[in-house]
C-alpha cells in the first residue's frame, strides 16, 4: 500500500514537471532571447542557402556546432505540421521522456518501479534547476543524445560488438558537433567501459592503443563529412564559427576568474549536486570489491568531469552560467546505471548516508517542483500576450514586404533575404571572423542606416544602430509589447518617420 502511494505521488510529480514543457509547446514566441534564430536557420536551409556561406548570410547564433540546425531541419521535414516554436522545442519533450525510458530499460529487471520513477525525477530535477529546459537550445539536443549514449555505454561489454562501436562513435561525433563543450564528457562516458575493464598494465599495450586509434578515426568520419558539405573542408571557417566566437580577451584577465569564483561559491544548487556525486561515488567504492586501479578510475574520471565543468563555468559564467554543470548530472547518472547493470548495484545507503541522500534528493525535487509550478503559472498568465504579439507580427509580415526583424523569427513562414540572424552578438563577432562575413554584416548596417525598411521589429538583442534611429527620430515607436513570460524584454514596433523619407 505504501509503495503504491509513493508511486502515485511520484507520478503526480512527473505530471507537474511535464506541464510547463507542454505549455511551452504552445507558447508562440521566444522563451529566451535569440531562441527563434534557429527557425531562421531552418527556413534559410530550406531555401537552398548554406547558412555558413558568409558571402550570403552572417549568422551569429551558431556558437555550439552545426548539428542542431540539421537535426531540427529533419524534424521540420518529418513533421511539417508543427509550428516553428514547436520544431524548436520538441527535443525538450524527447529529453524528458528519454530520462524515464532509459531508467526503465536499465532497471526494469529490478521490478522496482518506485525507484525508477524516483531516480528519473531526481535526474530531471537537477537538469531543470541547471537549465530550465523548455527552451529550444542546442544544449537540449546534445543532452538528449547524451542520454542515449549513457544508456548504450552502461553495458560494460558494448564494444564486443563492432556494430556498437560504429554506432557509439557516430553518436559521440554528433554530440560534439551539437555542442563542442560536451567533448570531454562524451569521452568520459564512451571510453569508461573500455578503460574500466583494463588492468593498469594494459593501458599502453598495442591492442588497447589500436582500439583508441580506431575509435578516434571513426569519430572523425561524420565530422569530415559535415566539414566537406558545409565548409568545403575549411577548418579555419569551422573554427571561426564555433570556437573563435568564444574568444574574449577579458575572459583571460585574473579578475574575470576571481569574479567567477565568487559567483560559484554562492550557488547552493551546486553544493547539492556535489553532495549527490560524492554519495554515489562513495557508495560505489564501499559496496564493491574493486581493485585499486578500478577505484582510481572511478575517482579520477569523476574528478576530471567536475573540474572541466568548473573550468567551463569560470570561462563563460556570464553567458552560460550554472548550466555548465549539467554534464556532471549525466555522468553521475551514468555511474549509477553502469554499476547497477554490470554489478547489480542496489545503492544500499546506510545510516547517515541514507538520510543525507534522501534529504538532498527530496530537497532538489521539491525546489524543482516549486520552480516548475511557478513557470507553469507564468506561461499560463502571459499566454494571451504572447499570442497577441505573434498574431500582430504575422499580420505585419503578411501585409508588408519591407520589414526587418533582427532577432524575432518564429512568425516567419519563409526566408525573405535576411542577411543576419541577430543584432547584438554579431556586432562584435563580425570583426573576429572578418572577410566576407564582416562585409555582409556591414552591408546590413548600411541598409538600416539608409532607411531601407518601412518597419523594424526591435528589442534589446537588436543592433545598436537601431537605437540611434529612435533617438534621431528617423523611426518612431508605433506599438510596444511587454509582460511576456520570456527574457526577450519589451518588443518595439518601429515605423519610418514620414519626415525622414
Amino acid at each position: 500500500m505504501f509503495k503504491k502511494s509513493l508511486n502515485f505521488i511520484f507520478l503526480f510529480f512527473s505530471i507537474i514537471f511535464l506541464l510547463p514543457i507542454i505549455q511551452s509547446f504552445y507558447y508562440p514566441i521566444e522563451l529566451e532571447a535569440r531562441e527563434s534564430t534557429l527557425w531562421l536557420h531552418i527556413i534559410t536551409i530550406t531555401d537552398g542557402i548554406n547558412i555558413y556561406d558568409p558571402s550570403k548570410v552572417s549568422y551569429a547564433n551558431q556558437a555550439h556546432g552545426p548539428i542542431d540546425p540539421i537535426f531540427k531541419y529533419l524534424i521540420y521535414k518529418l513533421f511539417p505540421f508543427l509550428e516553428p516554436w514547436q520544431v524548436s522545442r520538441l527535443n525538450n519533450i524527447f529529453l524528458y521522456f528519454s530520462i524515464f525510458l532509459v531508467n526503465f530499460f536499465v532497471f526494469k529487471k529490478s521490478n522496482h518501479l518506485t525507484f525508477i520513477i524516483f531516480l528519473s525525477l531526481l535526474i530531471y530535477s537537477f537538469i531543470f534547476l541547471l537549465t530550465k529546459s523548455f527552451q529550444g537550445r542546442a544544449d537540449i539536443t546534445a543532452m538528449l543524445l547524451l542520454s542515449i549514449l549513457c544508456y548504450l555505454c552502461s553495458n560494460k561489454y558494448i564494444y564486443k560488438n563492432y556494430l556498437n562501436l560504429l554506432f557509439v562513435t557516430f553518436l559521440v561525433s554528433i554530440i560534439i558537433m551539437t555542442n563542442w563543450r560536451f567533448f570531454p564528457y562524451c569521452l568520459a562516458i564512451s571510453l569508461f567501459p573500455k578503460i574500466f575493464e583494463k588492468k593498469i598494465t594494459d593501458i599502453v599495450n598495442l591492442k588497447n592503443i589500436y582500439f583508441h586509434l580506431i575509435f578516434l578515426i571513426l569519430c572523425s568520419i561524420p565530422f569530415i563529412i559535415v566539414l566537406y558539405i558545409f565548409f568545403q573542408l575549411d577548418l579555419q571557417k569551422y573554427y571561426n564559427y564555433f570556437i573563435n566566437f568564444f574568444y574574449f580577451e577579458s575572459h583571460f584577465s585574473i579578475q574575470h576568474y576571481i569574479d567567477g569564483f565568487k559567483n560559484i561559491i554562492r550557488i547552493e544548487k551546486l553544493y547539492f549536486l556535489l553532495i549527490f556525486q560524492i554519495l554515489v561515488v562513495f557508495n560505489i567504492l564501499k559496496n564493491f570489491n574493486l581493485i585499486f586501479f578500478e577505484k582510481f578510475i572511478v575517482i579520477t574520471i569523476s574528478t576530471l568531469v567536475t573540474f572541466t565543468c568548473f573550468l567551463s563555468y569560470l570561462y563563460n559564467y556570464i553567458g552560460g552560467g550554472i548550466y555548465y554543470f549539467t554534464p556532471l548530472v549525466f555522468f553521475v547518472w551514468y555511474l549509477i546505471m553502469f554499476f547497477y547493470k554490470n554489478h547489480k548495484f542496489n545503492f544500499n545507503f546506510r545510516y547517515i548516508n541514507f538520510y543525507l541522500f534522501m534529504f538532498v534528493s527530496f530537497f532538489v525535487i521539491s525546489v524543482s517542483i516549486k520552480n516548475s509550478i511557478k513557470s507553469s503559472i507564468g506561461i499560463f498568465k502571459s499566454h494571451s500576450n504572447a499570442v497577441n504579439l505573434h498574431n500582430y507580427l504575422t499580420i505585419l509580415y503578411e501585409t508588408n514586404t519591407n520589414i526587418l526583424s533582427e532577432s524575432l523569427h518564429f512568425h516567419k513562414n519563409k526566408y525573405s533575404n535576411e542577411k543576419i540572424d541577430i543584432g547584438d552578438l554579431i556586432s562584435y563577432r563580425s570583426s573576429q571572423v572578418g572577410g566576407e562575413y564582416e562585409k555582409t554584416y556591414k552591408s546590413h548596417l548600411e541598409d538600416i542606416s539608409n532607411g531601407k525598411y518601412e518597419y523594424i521589429i526591435h528589442n534589446f538583442t537588436g543592433s545598436k544602430v537601431i537605437d540611434n534611429l529612435i533617438t534621431t527620430k528617423k523611426y518612431k515607436v508605433v506599438k510596444t509589447f511587454s509582460d511576456l513570460y520570456s527574457n526577450i524584454g519589451e518588443v518595439l514596433i518601429l515605423r519610418k518617420n514620414a519626415l525622414s523619407k
